[in-house]
């Protein structure tokens, strides 16, 4: 009568055993998931040259890998109204090949009319790639890919959840690069969604910004992008003007501000205001406010919509225009693409659009940010403290 109590313990202890091994492997993959990831730059970096300055030029291609190239023609897309249709008629006068890779891409009328210009163009002999994100694209109409795969188009998805990569799930492609025929490439913050169309009239339209270049540097949009957001800021002797959809500093991002405000740098920024896609990531960001406006930096939250721009302009002359936002997603976790345009033409061009966003921005100041309520501050802090995987 005693065998069955003891089959019973053993029962238990291995049922204790494999608790405690399925513990540790959902351990490591946190572990594995939420650290900071691989690219980062872990030492203060301080001003020794200004944007100006030749060697701004030869250290950022450096960086970059690839070098800085002339020849180039920017063309500077605002909202889905310009931006939507140059992709589509890129995509429809296409003649050897189109490369598309994006984070966004959910079920609309936006959606579908990609869709049906890939298969279009795949139908007449084009070879069509898309790479998809598998977080960023789980809201995409099943018929889309079905019709897109039926033509011909090659699809992948970026890190779907396999048993052998489970400890990337955290690491997206956040890029969003559509490539013709090896000589048209677009770039910039828009996704493939109803949201993005028309002009950012209302709520229901975000405010994004799109550019479209044609030159040498098409070769190289598919190269990641590095932490040259800090490196511009170290170099700043005059201004810095930052639109972006998400920013959520670390330190070393902080201190470069901080030290550019100190050397006489004016910046402003533009930020998502009441509308935003992600109420968690804005609370993280107000938390970092404080300092930076003590210091004199100006911070403004756009009203009319969602603020989903990525431009940075330092000195009126370096312009970083792409994917990437300023937090550490973008900077450590996620694969983006960014463009680097050193060019005053353009740079003053991207002033121009950020006055334009500027008016229908409400300024924060200090006193604002002192006066907020108890509860917020309250959330903010809790927000901060997993703002390495915002």
């Amino acid at each position: 009568m005693r065998r069955p109590l003891y089959s019973a313990k053993r029962t238990k202890r291995w049922q204790v055993v494999l608790v405690s091994i399925l513990a540790t492997i959902v351990a490591v993959l946190v572990v594995l998931n939420f650290s900071t990831g691989e690219i980062e730059i872990k030492e203060r970096v301080t001003h020794s040259y200004a944007i100006s300055d030749p060697q701004f030029q030869r250290s950022m291609s450096a960086l970059l890998g690839p070098p800085l190239v002339g020849g180039n023609n920017i063309d500077t897309l605002l909202n889905g109204n310009q931006i939507f249709p140059a992709m589509l008629d890129a995509i429809m006068h296409a003649k050897k090949s189109i490369t598309f890779e994006t984070y966004i891409y959910w079920s609309g009328k936006i959606g579908k009319r990609f869709a049906d210009a890939l298969a279009a163009r795949a139908r007449q002999g084009v070879r069509v790639h898309v790479l998809l994100d598998w977080v960023g694209s789980n809201r995409i109409d099943a018929s889309f890919l079905d019709t897109m795969r039926d033509a011909g188009v090659e699809i992948e998805k970026y890190h779907p959840p396999r048993w052998y990569t489970l400890n990337k799930l955290n690491n997206r492609t956040h890029r969003k690069l559509l490539v013709v025929d090896g000589r048209l490439g677009f770039t910039g913050g828009v996704g493939i969604a109803d949201e993005w169309d028309g002009n950012a009239e209302d709520s229901e339209h975000w405010r994004d910004t799109h550019f479209r270049l044609e030159g040498p540097a098409v070769a190289q949009m598919q190269a990641a992008f590095v932490d040259n957001y800090l490196l511009s800021t170290v170099a700043a002797t005059r201004s810095i003007d930052l639109a972006m959809a998400y920013f959520v500093p670390d330190d070393l991002a902080q201190d470069a501000l901080l030290d550019a405000l100190r050397r006489g740098v004016k910046i402003r920024m533009i930020l998502p205001g009441p509308i935003t896609d992600t109420e968690v990531l804005r609370k993280a960001s107000h938390e970092k406010w404080g300092t930076l406006l003590q210091a004199g930096a100006e911070i403004y939250e756009f009203q009319p919509t969602m603020f989903h721009c990525k431009v940075l302009v330092v000195d009126g002359l370096w312009s970083s225009v792409g994917s990437t936002n300023f937090d550490n997603r973008s900077f450590r976790l996620n694969d983006e693409a960014n463009l680097n345009i050193y060019s005053r033409e353009f740079a003053e061009r991207q002033i121009a659009v950020f006055n334009d966003d500027l008016k229908r921005s409400r300024r924060i100041r200090y006193a604002d940010w002192q006066s907020r309520p108890l509860w917020e501050k309250a959330t903010e802090r809790v927000e901060g403290l997993i703002d390495s995987q915002l």
